[in-house]
């Protein structure tokens, strides 16, 4: 089981989906582990402490309590198999991933019964075990788990803890040994002999002894028996702080005053230890012996000891315990210092702890015999055989200890470079030269030898050349004088290139050619010199960056174009292709085809790789202003100037860290509430804000670990986020989400697989497909409803149309196509009265003009309908139909009786229109055919129904007879048309010689 939930995939839902990620997850892990064992076995895959460098080589960084450590006394350290780094204090756990600690202790892990934490260690399962002062805790899956003498313990003061190689768990108290088997404690069978020791350490050797440490000797466990060790068999002391068998099959034995080693059953201590207590030993990969105790830190490399006192990148209290990574540092936990990282890089460095006179180093020379020259602001400091052998200064006759320059001619005399003029070094003497001998300054900045021999001095006030006895100056060129001059090179044209504060220059016998930014140079300001194999020579700059002059023409490459530092204070070739170039800001590597691709045009941008203190320097800023300003020695190192001493690299061998950093996603905060993502998660609608915290493993340099991340369904591509360990994602629309996130290390080796979460963010309802879907119903039944209205007006518009045409067809039929026939009639008898009777026929035309001017009266009633009587506002239907029939009988000898009864009521205007027509309809019928003498209607209200009554005394008709041989009538239609329009009943009434009388009868709606 895993320490906790960090880097699981998350589980499906559905156990198919489950199955695919389990897969997935196995692949991957398999080809993680494959590179992780590649890494392993390829040379200097990984990095280890260089056993050949001086402990004071190493690069040493630190962490305290104002770090993040909750505590500064570090009793234990532990890397487990995930990668996180793990340090016991007095007050908590820290887990460390490079950059950040979490902090476990009783108040942010309450199931914990003590922050005071001892011993660590990870069992074959991967589960955590912690020692405390109030009993074991086990750290699984995330939780911690107590026990204590409830469960077994001989006592609730944990002290030590070991697996052994069976894989079983011994745990050592204040009151003896335990061994945990199947999830319970048992008490050793030689209890009786360790029930009143303490047991400070517990390991195991090749036979399979298993070896204790306690207050009060060393014991052997073999076969259930035990068998003591003491001083009198030659320990240096009975209180035991440490145990280790090294690959040798010597048990070093850690006292609390001094050192013992057990080899072939034969015991003996160390002289050199003596009354030192040691705490903590380790053996790493490269086979040597780390001991740490209270006088510091020492490392025996086969029989060669060498050691680094507590006050030397170390706490006064001294070391308390150690652990070598998986990258090959060493981590050391200090007494009251918190903890400390040893670790080699690729550089090596040279300080006043290797003996170097003055940490701020300027210039460096390699002389014929292949001694090292340093100066510095105390001298000048040889080096030979990889250490410095002796320091010259003034009291040896230097005119001053601040060495600015270093050259050397053929004859073998070294010439030094003072603030107050120069000096030769000739049979261990040296003779000074100063403005008396022809110097145009005594602040020497340079010093160069041409391949003629010539000596060449450059000053802060122009350019001297040394003539046998005596130095010759260059000031009658006034571009010189008074000029400081940085950087000297002879040209393979058997020329001189100087350059100045002011400009380069080029020196042609008594020919000066002047070059500045007005002919493309970057940067009038000069620096350093190189030329090339083909010609080129290339100008370092102070502020410009870097100048290629070639065919008499510059091209400048700047930070703009990938250079890393604007300021160039030295260039070396390193013969593998590389121009490496230092500055301010550290030092840099560019490769040459690519920055004459660049200055050629062929390519738009070039490739800096930076190295600083992460790589090993001790100080990333380097020296410049004088000659000089760095070295490659005749073995192809390459010798840099800094602060902070010296700064070699072997380009040839520089080492290379294949460890992919393990990467773990480690908090997922959804609008700032923490999600659990040991599973599937899903995300609330409406979350609009999703940070995802992540993580790194590679602890040779924390700084350089490069990130990319993306959200597969979001992100198309990766996103560099370079060493930024979070990603912020605002108002993603809902949907699936896998959030994926992979790392380098300092080396640029990347860990493909990484960590990853699948997510769903829910929507709300109105984001859902079915809610889309519904919406998309309701606009389609919304268009087909419009649709729909728009046929049915049109249709009601085309039937009240269609309605009028028949209304006007009836009228037009009922009233003036009968009145025209009755007219043509008249005209007929007129034509045929005419000449015999014409009084007959005078009387005839009356008849027919009367029957014109009526049928004028009736066409011109069909076409209006009488609508703005039927519409009267004020009017009552009695009131209309009382009008109506007057109009209709106005000149006729019909008379006229009208009643109305019971209590009127308002009826809707479409009823009254269509009473009206129906009464019109029988009283113009009862005018044309009944020939009555009296017409009777009579207006009948009750509270549900309006029964309208018409009756003449006229001829009447047989109704029957009258459907057998014609039909309805077509005004008979019309009326019954108009009774169902309204949901009336018409009643038609009639026989010969009795009248008509026609009724209809309308129900009323409930109000």
């Amino acid at each position: 089981m895993s320490l906790d939930r960090l880097g699981k995939i998350e589980v499906r839902q559905k156990n198919t989906e489950a199955s695919v990620m389990i897969v997935e997850l196995g692949l991957r892990l398999f080809r993680f582990s494959v590179v992780c064992g590649l890494a392993l076995l390829l040379p200097n895959a990984i990095y280890a402490l260089d056993p050949t460098k001086a402990l004071t080589q190493y690069n040493v960084s630190a962490w305290s309590i104002e770090d993040g450590l909750p505590q500064n006394t570090v009793r234990s350290v532990l890397q487990t198999r995930d990668g996180y780094l793990w340090f016991g204090t007095q007050e908590g756990l820290a887990r460390f991933d490079g950059v950040r600690f979490k902090v476990f202790d009783m108040m942010s892990a309450p199931t914990m019964h003590s922050s005071y934490v001892g011993a660590l260690l990870e069992d074959r399962a991967g589960r955590l075990w912690v020692t405390t002062s109030e009993g074991l805790h086990l750290y699984d899956n995330g939780e911690f788990k107590a026990f204590t003498t409830a469960e077994g313990l001989s006592s609730n003061l944990t002290t030590a803890i070991f697996e052994d190689r069976n894989g079983n768990l011994w745990i050592g108290t204040n009151r003896g040994l335990n061994l945990f088997r199947d999830g319970k404690f048992i008490a050793h069978t030689a209890q009786a002999e360790l029930e009143d020791k303490r047991v400070r350490s517990v390991c195991d050797d090749a036979q399979g002894n298993l070896w204790i440490g306690t207050t009060a000797g060393l014991f052997r466990l073999r076969d259930g028996s035990l068998t003591p060790y003491t001083v009198r068999d030659g320990l240096a002391h009975e209180h035991i702080r440490a145990l280790r068998e090294d690959r040798a099959g010597t048990m070093w034995i850690g006292t609390e005053a001094g050192l013992s080693l057990l080899t072939n059953g034969e015991l003996r201590s160390d002289a050199r230890f003596a009354g030192k207590t040691i705490r903590a030993i380790t053996q790493d990969r490269a086979g040597c012996i780390w001991l740490g105790g209270n006088y510091g830190l020492s490392r025996f490399k086969n029989s060669e000891l060498t050691t680094l006192p507590s006050d030397a990148d170390l706490s006064s209290g001294g070391v308390f315990s150690m652990r070598e990574d998986a990258e090959g540092s060493l981590w050391v936990g200090t007494n009251s210092g918190g903890v400390r990282q040893f670790k080699d890089g690729k550089f090596t460095n040279y300080t006043t702890a290797e003996g170097l006179a003055d940490d701020l180093v300027r210039p460096m020379f390699e002389s014929a015999n292949g001694e090292l020259w340093f100066g510095s602001e105390k001298g000048l400091d040889k080096f030979r055989d990889g250490k410095f052998v002796a320091n010259y200064t003034m009291r040896d006759g230097l005119s001053n200890d601040r060495v600015q320059s270093i050259a050397q001619t053929r004859a073998g005399d070294l010439w030094v470079g003072t603030i107050n003029g120069v000096n030769r070094f000739r049979d261990n003497e040296f003779t000074a030269y100063s403005m008396a001998d022809g110097l145009s300054n005594t602040n020497v900045i340079g010093l160069y030898v041409d391949d003629d021999d010539t000596l060449w001095v450059s000053t802060d006030a122009g350019l001297n050349r040394f003539d046998e006895t005596k130095f010759v100056n260059y000031n009658h060129f006034k571009e010189l004088a008074g000029v400081s001059i940085y950087a000297l090179h002879g040209s393979l044209s058997k020329g001189l290139w100087i350059g100045t504060g002011k400009g380069l220059f080029f020196l042609n016998g008594d020919k000066l050619t002047a070059y500045t930014t007005h002919d493309g140079l970057s940067n009038d300001v000069v620096m350093s010199l190189y030329e090339d194999a083909d010609g080129a020579l290339w100008v370092g700059t102070y502020g410009g960056g870097l100048s290629r002059f070639k065919d008499n023409k510059f091209a400048s490459i700047t930070t703009r174009d990938g250079l890393f530092s604007a300021v160039v204070y030295a260039i070396l070739d390193d013969g593998r292709g590389d121009l490496w170039m230092s500055g301010n800001r550290g030092i840099s590597r560019a490769n040459q085809q690519e920055l004459n691709g660049f200055a050629d045009g062929k390519i738009a941008r070039v490739n800096s790789t930076p190295f600083g203190t992460a790589d090993g320097m001790k100080s990333f800023e380097c020296n410049g202003g004088f000659q000089p300003a760095a070295l490659r020695t005749r073995d192809n190192r390459l010798w840099f100037p800094t602060i902070k001493g010296i700064a070699m690299v072997d380009p040839a061998n520089i080492a290379r860290n294949f460890y992919p950093p393990p990467v773990y996603l480690e908090n997922i905060i959804a609008d700032e509430q923490p999600i659990e993502f040991d599973g599937a998660v899903r995300l609330a609608a409406g979350t609009s804000r999703i940070e995802f915290h992540y993580t790194g493993l590679s602890f040779q340099a924390p700084e350089k670990v490069r990130f990319r991340f993306k959200l597969e369904g979001y992100d198309k591509d990766w996103i560099e986020a370079d060493a930024r360990r979070m990603a912020n994602y605002m108002n993603l629309p809902p949907g699936d989400y896998r959030f994926r996130v992979i790392a380098s290390n300092n080396d640029g080796v990347w860990n493909q697989v990484g960590a990853s979460q699948s997510f769903r963010l829910n929507p709300h309802i109105y984001q859902t497909r079915w809610f889309y879907l519904l919406c998309l119903l309701a606009v389609a039944y919304a268009v087909w409803f419009a649709y729909r209205m728009r046929v049915r007006i049109v249709e009601q518009r085309f039937a009240l149309v269609l309605q009028e045409r028949t209304r006007i067809a009836r009228e037009m039929h009922d009233t003036v196509v009968q009145d025209v026939v009755g007219i043509s009639t008249q005209l007929e008898a007129v034509s045929s009265v005419l000449e015999t009777a014409p009084d007959k026929a005078r009387s005839y035309l009356d008849q027919a003009r009367r029957q014109a001017r009526t049928s004028l009266d009736d066409a011109r009633r069909a076409v209006w309908n009488l609508r703005q009587t039927a519409n009267a506002e004020d009017d009552t239907l009695a009131v209309n139909l009382r009008r109506l029939a007057e109009q209709l009988t106005q000149d006729t000898a019909l008379k006229i009786k009208f009643a109305t009864d019971g209590m009127p009521h308002r009826l809707a205007d479409n009823t009254e229109d269509n009473l009206l027509r129906i009464a019109q309809e029988t009283i113009l019928n009862a005018l044309r055919h009944a020939a009555a003498r009296t017409l009777q209607i009579k207006l009948h209200y009750e509270s549900n129904h309006v029964r309208l009554s018409i009756a003449d005394d006229g001829c009447g008709f047989d109704i029957d007879a009258k459907m057998n041989n014609s039909g309805i009538h077509f005004g008979l239609l019309g009326m019954n048309e108009r009774a169902a329009s309204i949901n009336g009943e018409l009643v038609l009434r009639s026989a010969s010689g009795q009248g008509t009388e026609v009724v209809v009868t309308v129900a009323l709606s409930e109000s």
